[in-house]
């Protein structure tokens, strides 16, 4: 198995801040759609796929991709069965699944 980087935990973290920023903090409408929907198609299924260990990086990012839109998919289908309906509730359950799967990693890797 190759040696893991810490680009993806780091990208995970970075990108839930800055998306929970622009969503939630200041709502910059040009820069929004830029920011969450790359986060919205990678950093979820990334959260989840990591645990997978895979040794090939572009295994790891396609699968992300799918596993990404499955999560949004059932979390959302999830809450509008629920009568919960929030697209910014489903936006900050997602934020912060990947905030804690980025520091849960981080943490991992720089204790070994």
């Amino acid at each position: 198995m190759t040696e893991r980087t810490l680009t993806w935990p780091g990208v995970m973290i970075c990108s839930a801040i800055l998306v929970a920023l622009v969503a939630f903090v200041v709502p910059l409408e040009p820069v929004r759609p830029v920011l969450v929907v790359p986060f919205l198609l990678i950093c979820p299924g990334m959260a989840l796929v990591r645990r997978f260990r895979l040794a090939e990086g572009w295994l790891e990012f396609l699968l992300a991709i799918g596993v990404s839109v499955a999560v949004d998919t059932l979390l959302a289908t999830a809450m509008a069965y629920a009568g919960v309906w929030s697209p910014s509730l489903l936006l900050a359950v997602l934020v912060w699944l990947s905030l804690i799967a980025g520091i849960e990693e981080l943490i991992r890797r720089l204790a070994t």
